[in-house]
């Protein structure tokens, strides 16, 4: 699920259906979604996206859309755009797991030559998108 984050305040609910079951979440103060039980729960920022697709790169500067190494982005998109993630993970951590999921995807064809490269453009320009200043590391 994508939601706007500014749209809500602490204490707003949010009602959804996990399989059968209707769960209430609440927006607490540390911008966070949590239900009864004190479980987080995480969705994608929908504010943040820069690309209207989900591809490695940035506008012009994407991959094309078929590019097999691409599904590498889905993930790393929603880290960048998870308060829950960031939470608890570092950008780091975000950035060596899309470098590992390039090679996984691209292992045996040249795509799995742009791992490398990869990690070190969101290495260096990433910080700006990383909203947890406490984990932007």
């Amino acid at each position: 699920m994508i939601i706007d984050y500014s749209k809500y305040i602490p204490g707003d609910k949010l009602i959804m259906t996990v399989g059968p079951e209707i769960v209430e979440l609440i927006y607490c103060n540390d911008g966070l979604f949590r239900d009864s039980n004190e479980t987080i729960y995480g969705f994608c920022n929908s504010s943040d996206s820069t690309d209207s697709k989900v591809r490695l790169g940035v506008g012009a500067f994407s991959l094309p859309s078929d590019v097999p190494i691409n599904d590498a982005a889905i993930c790393h998109d929603n880290e960048y755009s998870n308060p829950a993630y960031q939470a608890v993970h570092d950008r780091s951590e975000a950035d060596l797991l899309l470098k590992k999921q390039i090679e996984e995807l691209g292992k045996n064809s040249l795509w799995g030559l742009l791992a490398t490269p990869f990690y070190w453009i969101v290495r260096s320009m990433g910080g700006k998108y990383w909203e947890n200043e406490k984990t932007n590391k």
